[in-house]
């Protein structure tokens, strides 16, 4: 048999077996939840890379939502990321027109001694020059009468960003305060 011959027949086999693999990578993928009908159709970045690229920005956990949405005037994915044995969600936003990671957002937690935890980049608190007890000491102190019911550690457009979640008790009103994970600088509260 020459050269071509051999070369048909794996090209054919190969082909042959393309089917299979893909049937087998939908299987137990989340779909893309699109928010407005034809989304899908006017990114420019394929959603397949954009899923392996938000789960590369968080190892170890398996995509528990995936969503493309136009926000203000980007037309983005998002991702959640959830870990199987801890249950933390980590939340992905990727430009569905340039593949560019718009955000990074990390659920963390506080023990009773203050310490920072954060099971999904540990090596995202190494970089962090504020310390995660003085950063929420100043969104309290923004926040009138305002208990703290989550928080998070964001990087966006590579401005690592500590986000509280606060309620003000006396309304049922909830704001968002970030703080500037290298500074401690208020950087905005949000209604």
């Amino acid at each position: 048999m020459n050269a071509t011959a051999c070369s048909v027949i794996a090209v054919v086999l190969f082909l042959g077996l393309i089917p299979t693999a893909v049937g087998a990578q939908r299987q137990g993928a989340v779909s893309i939840e699109e928010k407005t009908p034809g989304l899908l159709e006017q990114a420019q970045f394929p959603a397949a890379p954009a899923r392996l690229k938000a789960m590369a920005e968080v190892p170890g956990a398996r995509v528990a939502a995936a969503t493309i949405e136009r926000r203000i005037d980007r037309l983005v994915y998002s991702f959640d990321l959830a870990y199987p044995d801890s249950g933390m969600v980590e939340h992905v936003q990727i430009d569905a027109m340039s593949g560019e990671i718009i955000l990074v957002e990390y659920c963390i937690g506080v023990d009773d001694q203050g310490r920072l935890h954060m099971n999904a980049a540990p090596e995202l608190a190494a970089e962090v020059k504020v310390g995660f007890v003085a950063a929420r000491k100043t969104a309290l102190a923004e926040v009138a009468n305002g208990h703290l019911i989550g928080s998070a550690l964001r990087v966006q457009e590579s401005r690592h960003l500590f986000v509280f979640d606060i309620e003000v008790s006396r309304d049922s009103v909830l704001k968002q305060v970030l703080v500037d994970a290298y500074s401690g600088h208020l950087v905005s509260v949000q209604p």
